[in-house]
């Protein structure tokens, strides 16, 4: 696992060619989002965002890595460090690439769009740790 602290805000939005599609519902204390933002390049993305009732003003924003084919969103690696984490009060965001492999442009491109979503539903945090695993974050 590799964690690194984003120390500014990231200066650009993603580009997007339509709104960002998802739902949210609510369950015991944490509110889960999931849906598709698709790319001026007409690349579509999967994301999840997980908010606990107590968030901390902190979200985790997690690089799942190289992936050899197609991959579901997914914001931590395992259920047991995810439920921790949003536990102590951290928020929780991830999203698939729209190209598997080494895909760099991509995951940047979809990751932003999925902070862009968390920015309009739940408000701006006031830190955002990016994290993940080899080859992610």
């Amino acid at each position: 696992m590799i964690v690194a602290p984003v120390w500014a805000a990231l200066p650009v939005a993603a580009a997007v060619a339509v709104p960002p599609v998802f739902t949210c519902v609510s369950r015991a204390g944490v509110t889960t989002c999931t849906g598709t933002t698709t790319e001026a390049a007409g690349l579509t993305s999967q994301f999840k965002i997980e908010v606990p009732s107590n968030w901390n003003g902190t979200l985790a924003l997690y690089s799942h890595g190289y992936s050899f084919g197609p991959s579901t969103a997914t914001d931590v690696g395992d259920p047991g460090t995810g439920k921790w984490l949003l536990d102590i009060g951290y928020a929780l965001a991830g999203s698939s690439y729209s190209r598997s492999g080494w895909a760099l442009e991509q995951a940047f491109q979809d990751q932003i769009a999925a902070l862009d979503v968390f920015a309009a539903k739940f408000g701006k945090p006031k830190r955002t740790i990016a994290w993940g695993h080899p080859w992610a974050g």
